[in-house]
């Protein structure tokens, strides 16, 4: 999940600037690692086209990541699933669907109410959004 996560991430903004600090860092640690099979990738003209998809498929990877790490319950492994689910809110926002992110967001801490080292690790990745979130309960 992680390669093809990161494959398709580099495939559809390997030509662009990243703005989304996140985002921006991911992208440089694709190309810092240098992993062969994504950093050779030949740009192909439909890339353009296929954009949000790969954006989107990527997603489903991350958040299935995200998973993994929560579930292994050690805050070594949350900080891993925080910083993946940055990377997926700045995809989101990149696309243009942070109300996507927002939902995804607001079930995964139901969901994880009773982990409050999680929490703690979200409160570093995001803090914007957990902030909202607990002045609100």
């Amino acid at each position: 999940m992680k390669y093809g996560a990161r494959a398709l991430v580099y495939r559809a903004l390997k030509d662009e600037k990243a703005e989304p600090a996140n985002l921006k860092e991911f992208m440089k640690d694709i190309e810092d690692e240098n992993i062969e099979g994504i950093v050779d990738l030949k740009r192909l003209q439909e890339d353009n086209s296929k954009r949000e998809f790969y954006l989107r498929t990527a997603i489903n990877f991350l958040k299935e990541m995200v998973s993994f790490h929560i579930e292994a319950a050690k805050r070594t492994r949350y900080e891993k699933a925080a910083y993946y689910c940055s990377v997926i809110k700045d995809t989101l926002t990149l696309l243009k669907q942070s109300e996507e992110f927002n939902t995804y967001y607001d079930n995964l801490i139901n969901v994880n109410r009773r982990r409050p080292a999680l929490k703690d690790e979200m409160k570093k990745g995001l803090v914007d959004k957990f902030i909202f979130l607990f002045d609100n309960f």
